[in-house]
């Protein structure tokens, strides 16, 4: 799985080293893709459109808040069709901001666990 955020000009893939809700769900076993070549901050590679077929991830878990662009406005950038994720219809919302109650916290771990469970591996 991919955690990633997109933008005009760039597709930004996260470190689940970073935000607190990836790293909970690496630690709770989520098989999260690692980029190798973060920014100075550490929170994303930046990557251009061109190159945003870097990571080939089974499910993207695609950054939901207003700021970023949606699946629906990435059709005309360069690889996003040809993603496998994006192919399988294994695009799911991600929404990084911290949920500080169990409250909170619960209908986004159980989102993501129905998605996971009717994911397929792509490759």
């Amino acid at each position: 799985m991919l955690a990633a955020s997109a933008s005009p000009d760039l597709f930004y893939a996260s470190s689940p080293a970073k935000n607190t809700d990836l790293i909970y769900f690496k630690e709770l076993g989520l098989d999260l893709i690692e980029p190798d070549n973060l920014s100075k901050e550490g929170y994303f590679e930046n990557l251009s459109w061109e190159n945003a077929d870097k990571y080939k991830a089974d499910v993207i878990m695609l950054d939901s808040r207003t700021q970023a662009l949606q699946p629906k406005d990435l059709g005309s950038k360069p690889s996003w069709k040809d993603l496998p994720a994006v192919k399988a219809g294994q695009v799911i919302a991600w929404q990084p901001e911290p949920r500080f109650s169990y409250e909170g916290c619960a209908p986004i771990i159980e989102a993501l666990a129905a998605s996971l469970r009717s994911a397929k591996k792509t490759g």
